[in-house]
């Protein structure tokens, strides 16, 4: 089965998918773990399960996502930590909130082909200079907001 950023933004209503697009290209997504199995029949069921973690724009929170579908069904199970998630699911509005949506997204464009894309060159330099602009920041900014900091060098 197929993904396609259509069928989550087709799921999911314009603000939703905005975030979570935000989610997705801003890096707040941690790496995938996905676990892929098939139950042996006269027809071969495949399932695929995603865990991950994102992390909130503060830097300092993270929701935790879990995704489970089949290629029998095509029905997707997903649930989230976050608050939203969680007040619709007591009202019964079963929706996707950013988080699982941000998941979806990183699923459909860096995994979906059976491999973790590489960083593009404007990626690792924006990246390093993230970096750079850390290491600038004060000791006792950094002791305030409980950062640790290490720099190896070889």
């Amino acid at each position: 089965m197929r993904l396609t950023e259509a069928q989550i933004r087709e799921w999911a209503d314009d603000i939703t998918f905005k975030r979570a697009k935000q989610y997705y290209e801003g890096g707040y997504v941690d790496p995938l773990e996905i676990k892929e199995s098939t139950i042996k029949g006269k027809k071969d069921i495949k399932q695929v399960s995603i865990s991950a973690n994102v992390i909130a724009f503060n830097g300092f929170n993270s929701n935790a996502v879990n995704i489970n579908w089949d290629n029998k069904s095509y029905q997707i199970e997903a649930s989230c930590n976050c608050t939203e998630y969680q007040e619709a699911i007591e009202y019964g509005d079963v929706t996707l909130c950013k988080h699982i949506g941000a998941v979806l997204l990183k699923y459909c464009k860096d995994y979906q082909d059976g491999v973790s894309r590489t960083l593009k060159k404007s990626e690792l330099d924006s990246l390093l200079e993230g970096f750079k602009e850390v290491s600038e920041i004060g000791y006792d900014y950094k002791r305030e907001l409980n950062l640790e900091i290490k720099f190896f060098e070889r």
